[in-house]
C-alpha cells in the first residue's frame, strides 16, 4: 500500500478499514485506522504522550473531550515517557530534543495518572476496539 500525504482533516473520526491508496479514506483493504484525537476546529494531533507532555494538560483534555463527543478516538505513549532520563543529564541536546524530551518521567506520569482517571469510564485497550469495531 502506498500512501500518498496531504490534508488528514476529513479522515473519518470513528475506526475505520482504510482505502487501499489513501490511508486517510475509508475503504475496503485490510488496514484499520484507529483515529487519535485531534485539537478542535484547528484538527491539530492530540492523543499522544508527546503531544500530552509537550502541549500540556489542557490541551490534551480539550481534544480528548471533543474527539470522545464524535465517537471512539486514540491515545498512545511510549514506555521511555515515563521514566526518568537521568543518564542524560550533563549532556548538550538541541533545542528540538528539549522540546520534544519536556515533562518526562515523574511529571508525565503523574499526568498521565490523573488522564487515565479522568477517562476511565471511556477507556478500553486496541484488542477490545477492534472488536467493537466489527460489529459496528
Amino acid at each position: 500500500m502506498s500512501y500518498k500525504s496531504g490534508d488528514n482533516s476529513e479522515a473519518p473520526g470513528k475506526p475505520y478499514f482504510t482505502d487501499a491508496k489513501r490511508v486517510n479514506k475509508e475503504g475496503d483493504s485490510n488496514l484499520m485506522e484507529f483515529p487519535w484525537a485531534v485539537f478542535p476546529v484547528l484538527k491539530l494531533p492530540a492523543g499522544s504522550g508527546i503531544l500530552h507532555r509537550v502541549a500540556g494538560d489542557w490541551y490534551n483534555n480539550i481534544a480528548t473531550s471533543s474527539s470522545l463527543e464524535l465517537g471512539h478516538t486514540a491515545y498512545y505513549f511510549h514506555p521511555y515517557e515515563v521514566v526518568d532520563l537521568n543518564e542524560i543529564t550533563g549532556v548538550k541536546l538541541p533545542m528540538k530534543a528539549k522540546i520534544f524530551l519536556r515533562r518526562i518521567g515523574d511529571e508525565y506520569f503523574r499526568s498521565l495518572k490523573i488522564f487515565l482517571s479522568k477517562y476511565k469510564s471511556v477507556l478500553i485497550n486496541g484488542e477490545s476496539l477492534l472488536q467493537l469495531s466489527k460489529h459496528n
